[in-house]
Formats: structure tokens, C-alpha cells, sequence
């Protein structure tokens, strides 16, 4: 990592784990925004889990309370909330959207019928009326490209282009006129994929081959019904596909 990354990673709050580029959420003040995003890792106490939804996110640090004795069942019905005026916790299924959150046969309905801003919100309430230590609560998450400052966004876009290129080279011996060749049709591809992916901005800025190949298969049915050419059909499926083996091949 060179100086100009790490002072960008650092302005950014941005840190790797596992080859991404992740955000941590900060308990420290009720001031985060964090629509559009997906959790990847929370940590509390020495334990790391995998998550998925920021729902799950918040069911899960409420177990661990619970389960540790830090706070009891009851603790969650006497939390007052100054930012709404729903419930947000019941023994009953009043809610529209609900999960359960099960302890010790007791069965919990968590309204989320709520933005994900606002379940970590619940979660900060919880943290700051009951003390609970915030050095031991971590949470890393995903910003689409979309949400992602300008700044950072062409950073990480420059640096796929040339691990790309590299790969082109390397892995596939191309020759810089083919590869040059398969940068001019990526990028008219891209265009065509922003107008129907602006959340995603880029083919090249996804964190994996599995995020990147679940909306590959969307965008190529989309596109192709829009070109009447077999030929460029197959070019951009080319291109498309060698994109998959990139990302195969990165991470």
C-alpha cells in the first residue's frame, strides 16, 4: 500500500478485510446514514460473524446482550426512542414486517418496517442507555459505488483498470493492441450498463466474482434483447465473460 492509498483509506474511513474495501460504522454518535449498504462483519467481544442484513445485524448484537447478562428481555420494552413513534419491539404480531428474535423460547417481534438507518439506530440507543463498552462493538460494511465519494470511486476504478490490463497481459497474453481493443468495447459496455445499474457505476468496480456474476446474468438479458447482431452478441458476452475469469482470477 502506497502513501497516497493509505491517506486516502485513512481521509475515507476505509479499511480491507478479506480483499474488500470496507466501511466502519462508528456507535459514537448518532449522525450515520447508511441506505444503500450491506453489513459484511460485526465484532463483538471477540467474536466475528458474517452478516447479511442489517436486521440480522441488529437481532444479533441484541442476542449477545441478552445472552451475556448485559441487558435483560425486559430492558428492550423500556427504551424510549426520540427519532419515531412506532413500536419497535413486541411479544405480539402487530407489525407488517417483522423477524423474530428468539431467547430462550421467548420470542421477540422486531418491527422492521424501518430504514436500515434506523435499525442501527436502535441498536445506538440500546449501546448508550445501558453503557455498554462501544470499544468492544465493531461493524464493517459495503457501500455501493454509487454511495461512495467521487474521490474514492475513481481511485478504485483506476486501480482495477491497471489490474486488468495486467491480468490481460499475463494471464491471457494479450497483446497491448487486443488489449487496448478490449478496453474500447468495456467501456462502451459500461455506458449501457450505468444507464440500467447506476447503484453498480462500473462492470469494473464490483468486490467479487459472485456479487459481480449475479448481476452480469441480469444485465446480459437486458442488453441482448436491445441488439438485433449475433456478432455483437458474442462480443459482448466475450467481454463479459472474460470478466468473470478476472474476477475469478483476483480473488
Amino acid at each position: 500500500m502506497n502513501s497516497n492509498e493509505e491517506t486516502l483509506l485513512k481521509k475515507h474511513g476505509i479499511t480491507y478485510i478479506d480483499k474488500k474495501h470496507v466501511y466502519q460504522l462508528s456507535l459514537e454518535r448518532r449522525h450515520f446514514i447508511i441506505s444503500n449498504t450491506t453489513p459484511y462483519l460485526a465484532y463483538f467481544k471477540g467474536k466475528y460473524n458474517n452478516l447479511s442484513s442489517w436486521s440480522d445485524t441488529l437481532i444479533m448484537f441484541i442476542t449477545k446482550f441478552i445472552n451475556l447478562k448485559i441487558i435483560d428481555v425486559k430492558d428492550l420494552f423500556r427504551l424510549e426512542f426520540d427519532w419515531t413513534k412506532q413500536d419497535i419491539f413486541s411479544y405480539n404480531n402487530i407489525f407488517t414486517n417483522s423477524k423474530d428474535i428468539i431467547i430462550d423460547q421467548i420470542k421477540i417481534k422486531l418491527n422492521t418496517n424501518i430504514s436500515s438507518t434506523h435499525l442501527m439506530y436502535v441498536l445506538y440507543d440500546i449501546v448508550e442507555t445501558y453503557n455498554i463498552e462501544k470499544e468492544f462493538i465493531k461493524i464493517y460494511y459495503i457501500k455501493r459505488p454509487a454511495n461512495e465519494s467521487l474521490e474514492v470511486r475513481n481511485y478504485f476504478y483506476k486501480r482495477a483498470c491497471v489490474s486488468i490490463k495486467e491480468y490481460l497481459i499475463i494471464a491471457k497474453y494479450f497483446s497491448e493492441e487486443r488489449t487496448n481493443s478490449f478496453f474500447i468495447g468495456l467501456k462502451k459496455i459500461d455506458k449501457v450498463f450505468k444507464r440500467y445499474f447506476p447503484n453498480h457505476i462500473s462492470l469494473l468496480l464490483f468486490e467479487n466474482k459472485m456479487s459481480y456474476s449475479a448481476v452480469k446474468s441480469k444485465f446480459m438479458r437486458i442488453f441482448f434483447m436491445n441488439l438485433e447482431s449475433n456478432k455483437n452478441k458474442k462480443v459482448v458476452k466475450y467481454i463479459l465473460d472474460i470478466l468473470t475469469e478476472y474476477y475469478g482470477y483476483k480473488y
